[in-house]
């Protein structure tokens, strides 16, 4: 079991930057099974130890973890805590002088405002989800990440959809699918075409409605989800 072999190499790691990316792992793999007290244990222990070492992108990682495990909880108060803590670390890491630091922060800046953008969602403020949406937008954009890209926008389709400007919905999720066609992501098509073809049902445009989801359903098939073709 991987969070056996995990334990068993922090017990005779030397490395305090190692040290933290295990607990990194080990919260993540325990959120992942459901276990949130051993997760939040070893997030808060990287927290510990990354609080005394020069290693700002581990001490990151592991803050937006907890993040995470607390938006798993419902406890979006500790939640949004993490995840500003993160936000601060990694807009100081891109001042650094050394560049792979930088890109790095660019890409974990990226990240923790998408994450703060579906925290915000989940708390029902749509204003706030879509102001730090579109921020993580422009920096994918800017990293060229198109795949990160691709989910943001259809982030924004989502929070432009419940907060019914339809043609705006419209407008994100046909520049994501763009993306996704560009990749060949057989599943992202999918996904965004069934979102579209809610929409064009909501506002009575029952053709194109139709045409997306049987396209919708072509490409679930062809990749075989299930769970999408139901």
């Amino acid at each position: 079991m991987r969070i056996d072999s995990l334990k068993n190499t922090l017990s005779v790691c030397k490395s305090d930057s190692g040290k933290i990316d295990i607990h990194y792992q080990l919260c993540r793999d325990y959120s992942d099974i459901g276990q949130m007290d051993s997760a939040t244990k070893y997030g808060l222990n990287g927290v510990a130890i990354g609080k005394y070492v020069d290693y700002p992108e581990g001490l990151a990682r592991c803050h937006n973890n907890l993040g995470t495990v607390y938006w798993m909880q419902s406890d979006y108060q500790n939640a949004f805590d993490q995840f500003f803590i993160t936000l601060s670390l990694w807009e100081k890491n891109s001042d650094s002088p050394i560049k792979s630091r930088q890109q790095d922060a660019k890409h974990g800046i990226a990240g923790t405002y998408g994450n703060i953008a579906g925290l915000y969602s989940a708390t029902s403020n749509n204003a706030k989800s879509l102001e730090y949406a579109i921020k993580c937008k422009n920096i994918m954009e800017e990293l060229g990440n198109k795949p990160g890209l691709s989910i943001i926008l259809g982030n924004i389709g989502i929070i432009y959809s419940q907060l019914s400007d339809y043609p705006m919905a419209i407008e994100f999720y046909l520049k994501g699918l763009k993306i996704e066609e560009e990749l060949g992501n057989r599943s992202g098509i999918a996904y965004i075409l069934g979102s579209m073809a809610y929409i064009y049902k909501d506002i009575g445009e029952l053709t194109k409605a139709l045409d997306c989801a049987l396209n919708s359903l072509k490409n679930f098939e062809e990749f075989g989800d299930k769970q999408g073709i139901s």
